[in-house]
């Protein structure tokens, strides 16, 4: 059997007669995870076992009941532990409901999601019903489903579009056996069209026991050409074997490089990732057969750079995750284009890249805290590996940033780099340790980053 968890609001074993039983229901509390009786009534998350529990009957539900049963809304930080509280309790398969938007939020959960990648525990997201995005789709480790009115029960495909829309399209729309032998129908949004590809993941791992995500992907689409399954940062590195050498200082990557040599974490045989930043000493052939050799605990590949194609093909027939600069352009080319609005506050900084780097991490974190959609691009090479949106080609860089402010709409941007031709609210020169402000017909110089992040936030807040 596969252990299902539905993180939702509640799961009654009342209402169906193939639901009668729960594996496990739990509620997450601020005293932590209590044990619970299946709730009563039609809920939301009844719902939503249902579909599973119909379309896989091979499945074990467990009930972890985070939203409340009137409003249906949630905090993160109990989906955050409900998420951990999954961590370590033999589920196999997550589904999840719940949207959200804030960029803060998003900060809370990417911790766990990592947990979640480094374990191999799939999570299944609903698309956001009226946004464009929601963090929980924004994660490589999830797969997100958007309803398709033209499907129905149990049919679903894959939606083909750019990387910052949903993964699938599935039906909404499904059919019941109730106790009296009678049956009901429901038509119903996003939310019920996700438990359709938790059901068949469900299904898939039970017969054939996958655990990489990419071939979870490829047991739904199997006749896809290759087409790897990637975000706009490589978010699946966590920590990481690197070839070759990073070039940012580690403190500002959003990665840990694992101190022991590939050869002793081969030898582990634990699950690992593997980060290329040529020049490196292996050719690509034998790179290309380190990755062979190791695919039962290889989880991903992130090759600074392009790629060369024997290393690309290696991964894809492997199966594991993969991310690089050719794979990211190609995807970024499909996400239609938008104009910057003027209310969107632009801030070029530049100068000394490591000063420069670290005082637009400090004033996205500040401006996230705030409540703000801030966002950080760069044209630096590999910036993508401090987590900042890659700019990779000089000649399209208002166009790109276009693409992700048409989902995203972010209140605030920072250009880290070397940015010459587009109008800014305000321009920082990172030299000689010092910062030099221009703002207006304002031109100051700071020497402390603090002192500069504290100011600029009067000015933007004001």
């Amino acid at each position: 059997m596969v252990r299902v968890a539905v993180i939702d609001d509640g799961v009654s074993t009342d209402v169906y007669p193939f639901l009668t039983h729960l594996s496990d229901s739990i509620e997450i509390t601020a005293a932590g995870s209590i044990k619970i009786p299946p709730t009563n009534g039609r809920t939301h998350g009844t719902l939503c076992a249902a579909i599973i529990k119909l379309y896989a009957p091979e499945t074990e539900i467990v009930s972890v009941k985070v939203l409340d049963s009137e409003t249906g809304m949630g905090k993160v930080w109990k989906i955050r532990k409900a998420l951990e509280w999954c961590l370590e309790n033999q589920i196999a398969v997550i589904n999840l409901s719940a949207g959200s938007f804030s960029f803060q939020e998003k900060e809370c959960l990417r911790e766990v999601f990592s947990k979640l990648e480094e374990k191999g525990i799939p999570l299944i997201c609903a698309w956001p019903n009226n946004e464009r995005f929601s963090i929980y789709t924004d994660f490589t480790w999830t797969v997100s489903v958007e309803r398709e009115k033209t499907l129905c029960e149990n049919q679903y495909k894959s939606r083909n579009g750019h990387f910052l829309q949903a993964d699938f399209y599935a039906s909404s729309i499904h059919s019941f056996p109730l106790f009296d032998e009678s049956s009901e129908t429901i038509v119903s949004q996003n939310s019920h069209a996700a438990p359709v590809i938790t059901a068949m993941v469900a299904h898939n791992i039970y017969a054939e026991g996958f655990s990489s995500l990419e071939k979870i992907y490829r047991s739904l689409t199997p006749f896809q050409e290759r087409r790897f399954h990637i975000k706009p940062v490589p978010d699946f590195i966590n920590k990481t074997i690197v070839l070759g050498k990073i070039a940012y200082p580690e403190k500002y990557c959003t990665f840990q490089k694992n101190p022991k040599s590939l050869r002793k974490m081969l030898d582990s045989e634990t699950p690992f990732s593997l980060s290329v930043f040529p020049p490196y000493t292996k050719s690509s052939e034998e790179l290309a057969k380190c990755i062979y050799e190791n695919q039962e605990h290889l989880r991903g590949v992130l090759y600074a750079g392009v790629a060369p194609e024997v290393i690309k093909q290696a991964a894809w027939n492997v199966g594991c995750l993969f991310w690089d600069e050719s794979e990211y352009r190609s995807e970024l080319d499909k996400v239609p284009c938008g104009l910057i609005p003027s209310s969107t506050v632009i801030v070029i900084i530049n100068g000394e890249r490591e000063s420069a780097i670290s005082l637009s991490k400090q004033l996205q974190n500040e401006f996230i805290r705030e409540g703000y959609r801030s966002m950080i691009f760069s044209n630096w090479p590999q910036s993508y590996c401090l987590g900042m949106y890659f700019l990779p080609n000089a000649d399209l860089i208002k166009e790109d940033i276009g693409r992700y402010i048409n989902v995203y709409r972010p209140d605030i941007i920072w250009l880290c780099g070397d940015f010459y031709d587009i109008q800014s609210d305000m321009q920082i020169l990172c030299c000689n340790k010092r910062f030099v402000l221009k703002y207006e017909n304002q031109k100051d110089s700071y020497t402390l980053e603090e002192e500069l992040v504290s100011y600029i936030k009067r000015l933007l807040f004001s």
